[in-house]
């Protein structure tokens, strides 16, 4: 080799070498930190802990939502087939969960790098696979929202997305509250990425989330539903609305929407059934709003109950336009003016009242502004300002057109009318409670203004009764003066125009009327049936509700061998074969969709002694306790005793054995 050629190669072996310390000094002294702190981001790894998702009772403390934590197994074929633990892994899954082994073996051999070996196992089936250890198996769970009594209250409840996230309902208006913090927990992992141990003060446990109980009653929240589905199949009717609301408080009792869906598949349902209607959906009410109007008239003192108006036998010609009754009446009184509907005789009481009163009373009542229910999607309807009002503006609005309200409205303002003048805001959330048991938030009756003096509202009492005694509202009545209400027929709009085919059929009324503990609005839409007048279509429902009621409600306990509940063929059929007794509660309860207790109580331990494995496991899912299992059969023994108050991260010690001897109930 000549001497430059020697020559270039030494120089070449230098300048690598020189290279190489001055790598090396970058690498272990300039960004020696940097690089520690990539090769220890490649050492460690994360992962998010779902969290628990709140429940939702009834004002009863009755579970309603729950969350149970499904199971979901994976295979990573490459380390379970490396470490021949795939023989292992099929075996113990055809024990456990009953399909073949060769099953379970040709899907770990299938080639792929990661498949999916059981998806959403139920927490009781999975019981014993769930703390399995194995080489290539990977355990997720998958929180699943349960809907207790399927279709129940679906409309006001809502569901959740995809991400556990509330989408519509008290799901979503509640969100915050119900949906927790998730933990995380950091991990080593070995070359290949593999998760060797845990580490433990890493570890951030998830926060569940808080539950919330509503103001509704189940019992009466059914008894809504149930007559409202009759009301709209014998009428033929599109769809139907309900509310029930304590009139002294606000406080709604139930809510419905007719026909509803299955929150548990909303996906599956148009989006239009999955609204919350009576919260959502505004329509003119028609002779209803004539407990407005007569309210205005009385407080302002522009007539009086015995005051005589000539109602022009039905047919009367006011500012250029005719206005009729639907049946003709000569001389009657105001009263009677409200107990036969006559649109005649309200509108001329209206001139009596300015413009600028009258929409200040009908302001007051609270149209024209949401009534902040406590539910996202509200619309506030339409009040025209008096600048915006024709010359007969006053007098439509008297019977209830050319103003748009929504259910929660107008109940809202009636049961003001009947409470002695108190408007109070309607609300649908009772109470937050922590996974605990303790109280984070209670809402209160909130009085909102006096729209009308109690006076007024004795003399409303009055005319409501006479409305359903004598008046158009008859087939709402109970019997033994009990009932109060009024009836409202309107067209509806079609194309721009009143509909002479289409109408809204409404019947809102209040008992005892004497000194009122309920109000109930039925809206039934575009009904088909022979006659489409609310007296005829919607107050029949009002009456199946209320007598439901009257059977629910201790208070009326005297009244229940007078009166009678419309026939239920279903439960009725039940009863005569023995299956459903006599007593009320149980002819209304619902069969719940997974569990079988009718009642949880928030933030404590329930006695799970004597009970099956399976329906221990589903409670504890329930109230959002993690647990330790041993044995099979039903439940002897519990590390945490009952009626103790847990938090989210208890850990039940249960154990079950095998007897023919034990039988206790769970509650």
């Amino acid at each position: 080799m000549s001497f430059g050629r020697m020559m270039t190669v030494s120089v070449a072996l230098l300048i690598f070498f020189i290279f190489l310390v001055v790598r090396l000094i970058n690498i272990h002294v300039v960004k020696a930190e940097e690089y520690s702190f990539f090769a220890k981001r490649q050492q460690y790894g994360t992962e998010e802990i779902p969290t628990q998702r709140g429940s939702i009772f009834d004002r009863n403390n009755t579970l309603l939502v729950f969350n149970q934590r499904d199971v979901s197994f994976f295979v990573d074929t490459r380390l379970a087939i490396k470490y021949k633990k795939d023989s292992v892994i099929a075996r113990v899954f055809e024990k456990n969960l009953g399909k073949d082994f060769d099953y379970y073996l040709n899907l770990i051999r299938s080639g792929k790098k990661f498949i999916s070996l059981e998806k959403k196992v139920s927490s009781e089936k999975a019981a014993a696979l769930r703390s399995l250890v194995i080489d290539g198996l990977v355990i997720k769970e998958d929180p699943t929202r349960i809907y207790q009594y399927q279709t129940l209250a679906s409309n006001l409840l809502g569901f959740v997305n995809g991400e556990y996230e509330g989408a519509e309902g008290v799901e979503l208006s509640a969100n915050d509250d119900l949906k927790g913090m998730p933990g995380k927990k950091t991990f080593l992992r070995d070359a290949q990425g593999n998760m060797i141990s845990l580490v433990e003060d890493a570890t951030v446990y998830p926060s569940p989330g808080d539950n919330i109980v509503l103001t509704i009653d189940k019992e009466i929240q059914y008894a809504l539903e149930t007559e409202l589905k009759k009301g709209v199949d014998e009428s033929k009717a599109d769809h139907a609305v309900g509310i029930v609301m304590d009139p002294n408080t606000g406080e709604v009792l139930a809510m419905a929407s007719v026909p509803d869906y299955d929150p548990a598949r909303p996906g599956d349902f148009d989006p239009d059934i999955r609204k919350n209607k009576a919260i959502t959906d505004v329509y003119e009410p028609g002779s209803t709003f004539k407990g407005i109007a007569m309210a205005t008239y009385l407080d302002r003192k522009v007539c009086s109950p015995d005051e005589v108006i000539y109602a022009e036998n039905g047919r009367y010609k006011f500012n250029g336009v005719y206005i009729s009754d639907s049946h003709g009446e000569g001389n009657i009184t105001v009263e009677k003016v409200f107990a036969v509907s006559s649109n005649i005789g309200m509108s001329k009481l209206s001139e009596r009242v300015n413009n600028e009163d009258f929409y200040k009373y009908t302001r007051s009542f609270g149209f024209g502004n949401i009534t902040n229910v406590g539910l996202r999607g509200e619309v506030k309807g339409s009040l025209k300002m008096p600048s915006e009002w024709s010359k007969l503006t006053k007098s439509s609005m008297s019977y209830g057109y050319e103003v748009a309200v929504t259910p929660i409205q107008l109940i809202a303002a009636y049961a003001a009318i009947v409470n002695g003048g108190n408007l109070y805001q309607p609300y649908i959330i009772k109470e937050v409670v922590s996974p605990g048991g303790s109280l984070v938030r209670k809402n209160e009756p909130k009085l909102i203004r006096n729209p009308i003096s109690p006076a007024t509202s004795e003399i409303m009492r009055k005319f409501l009764l006479e409305a359903v005694e004598n008046g158009t509202g008859k087939k709402g009545s109970l019997g033994f003066g009990l009932v109060g209400g009024k009836t409202g027929t309107s067209r509806k709009i079609v194309d721009g125009e009143y509909s002479k085919e289409k109408y809204n059929s409404s019947f809102i009324g209040a008992f005892p009327i004497e000194k009122p503990e309920y109000i109930i609005l039925v809206v039934v839409h575009s009904p088909a049936s022979k006659s489409y007048y609310g007296g005829d279509v919607a107050a029949p429902i009002f009456k199946g509700v209320a007598q439901r009621i009257i059977h629910i409600d201790e208070q009326f306990a005297e009244y229940r061998d007078k009166i009678k509940i419309r026939k239920d063929p279903e439960t009725d059929t039940l009863r005569d074969k023995g299956i459903l007794p006599d007593s009320i509660k149980v002819q209304f309860a619902l069969e719940p969709r997974r569990i079988s207790t009718q009642s949880v109580t928030p933030g404590k331990m329930p006695n799970l002694k004597g009970v099956s494995l399976r329906e221990a496991i589903k409670v504890l899912n329930t109230i959002g306790v993690s647990y330790v299992v041993e044995g099979s059969g039903k439940i002897y023994s519990q590390s945490i005793p009952p009626g103790t108050k847990i938090n989210g991260k208890a850990v039940c010690e249960i154990k079950a054995q095998e007897s023919k001897l034990m039988g206790v109930n769970l509650y």
